[in-house]
């Protein structure tokens, strides 16, 4: 009777080269994830800035009450209207709220692309610390219209450059808090009196003497205040069209 003969030992060169394939095939494996996490990265970036916006520099806006009147179909519609509450996050990041709190205020929208809020904001700076705005008028800034694919992005760094340090809201992706106030042409300005009414909307360059008249006008004073609709030396605002209707619609997003 013959003994079973015992299996051969797997030659080791063929073991050798087997496990060497998996390897291979692990490797590949790995460089197929990494590739499809840099494809979605990229396309995520792509949509990003197909967008217009940045997350960082816009942010969500609670409006309180009813806007007021385009100012493309109405200019001086606003004039004697409640203004609307804003409340959302400010440049420092902190939350910030723009309400009828009894004091008299002044409201600028600046956008950062437009050239004449750039040749604007030093002179409000200016202004401002050469103690042009009296103490019982506040002030506020808007950041709106943002828009990456636009000159001088980002307003945040813009507005830091130009040692900036008056309270300033950021607007939405969709501009709520210009679209409330009228969506004025840039730059857009809103005075407010101490009764929450508006007693002034106007866009354009201003200058340090006009800013004061604002002011005055703020806390029922006279003064050679630009008039109600006046436009000169400003931008077009995105944000608004005006149908052969007359009726204002919003742009799409």
């Amino acid at each position: 009777m013959s003994t079973p003969r015992a299996p051969r030992p797997r030659n080791s060169a063929v073991a050798k080269a087997a496990n060497a394939g998996n390897g291979s095939k692990n490797v590949w494996v790995i460089v197929a994830i990494v590739a499809v996490v840099a494809f979605a990265a990229v396309i995520a970036v792509a949509l990003s800035q197909e967008s217009g916006g940045n997350s960082d520099e816009t942010a969500d806006v609670e409006v309180a009450g009813e806007g007021l009147p385009l100012q493309q179909v109405a200019p001086e519609g606003a004039i004697g209207a409640t203004a609307p509450e804003l409340s959302g996050t400010g440049l420092d990041g902190e939350p910030i709220s723009i309400e009828n709190d009894g004091r008299p205020k002044l409201i600028g929208f600046f956008a950062h692309w437009c050239p004449h809020c750039q040749a604007e904001v030093p002179v409000i700076v200016d202004w401002l610390d050469a103690g042009g705005k009296p103490d019982d008028v506040d002030f506020y800034g808007v950041s709106t219209s943002v828009d990456r694919t636009r000159p001088n992005y980002p307003p945040s760094n813009w507005f830091e450059d130009e040692g900036w340090s008056s309270p300033t809201l950021i607007d939405s992706s969709a501009s709520a808090a210009h679209m409330a106030f009228g969506a004025g042409n840039f730059p857009y300005w809103v005075v407010v009196d101490a009764d929450g009414k508006v007693v002034n909307a106007t866009s354009g360059e201003l200058g340090a003497d006009a800013l004061t008249a604002l002011a005055e006008q703020a806390r029922g004073g006279g003064g050679a205040a630009p008039d109600p609709g006046a436009d000169t030396d400003s931008s077009p605002a995105p944000d608004a069209d005006t149908d052969t209707d007359g009726d204002a619609e919003p742009d799409a997003e």
